[in-house]
């Protein structure tokens, strides 16, 4: 008879023999599968390790695609190695409290909340994004944040990249520093208020569409302070 296999105290995660996809550890039967075979498939599977807390480190060379949930209140991650991960769930790190930095060379979308509760996140270099989801960095603490774009198009934004989703959430004033390419001027300079259509504004909480611009209908978030820097 086939057992539930709980992953609680799983502490690494990587290599591994399973076809496409990864499936979700706590919600399915899992028969006889150990840690240590999971991680050649391309797809990790919704809310595959979802409060695993003590998972220090995940490496994924072949994953694709990041479902929603995947890590949610993974409080230990510190390392997450997904080289080839195309799309970022929503919610897919949320509450991952101890990731500071992440690299993610070929992401185009980062989902809706995907980051959101990181409060310990200081680095998201996504190169290749060009679509980044509501609240995706919401509740990330007060520490200073670089983000790493080198699209010369910016990005589209949802609103409050940064804001509240419940009235309890903090939104304390954070220093937030982009790094996008020279002579990329879509990206445009450090916004000095919160009126103009620019995409610092944007990212500030205004939102962002290509073929629009600055989303006026939504609330800048103006704690956050973004300083757009070409190099």
């Amino acid at each position: 008879m086939k057992t539930r296999v709980n992953y609680t105290n799983l502490t690494s995660a990587n290599g591994g023999t399973i076809s496409t996809p990864i499936y979700l550890p706590l919600a399915i039967d899992l028969g006889t599968m150990t840690a240590t075979n999971i991680g050649s498939g391309t797809l990790l599977i919704d809310g595959a390790f979802l409060f695993c807390t003590s998972l220090t480190s995940v490496s994924f060379p072949a994953v694709i695609s990041i479902g929603a949930g995947t890590f949610i209140n993974c409080t230990s991650l510190i390392n997450a190695d997904l080289p080839l991960a195309e799309t970022i769930g929503d919610n897919a790190f949320m509450w991952c409290e101890s990731l500071v930095s992440v690299f993610f060379p070929v992401v185009t979308r980062v989902g809706k909340m995907a980051f959101r509760g990181c409060i310990s996140l200081t680095n998201i270099n996504i190169p290749a994004v060009t679509d980044i989801g509501n609240y995706a960095f919401s509740v990330t603490g007060d520490m200073p944040l670089t983000v790493t774009l080198r699209e010369t198009t910016p990005p589209s934004l949802g609103a409050n990249i940064f804001g509240r989703y419940f009235v309890s959430d903090a939104v304390p004033a954070k220093t937030v520093t982009v790094k996008v390419p020279v002579g990329a001027a879509g990206y445009g300079v450090s916004p000095t208020n919160t009126y103009d259509s620019n995409w610092g504004n944007g990212f500030r909480g205004g939102g962002w569409i290509s073929d629009y611009g600055y989303i006026p209908y939504t609330v800048t978030q103006t704690a956050i302070t973004v300083i757009i820097e070409h190099e």
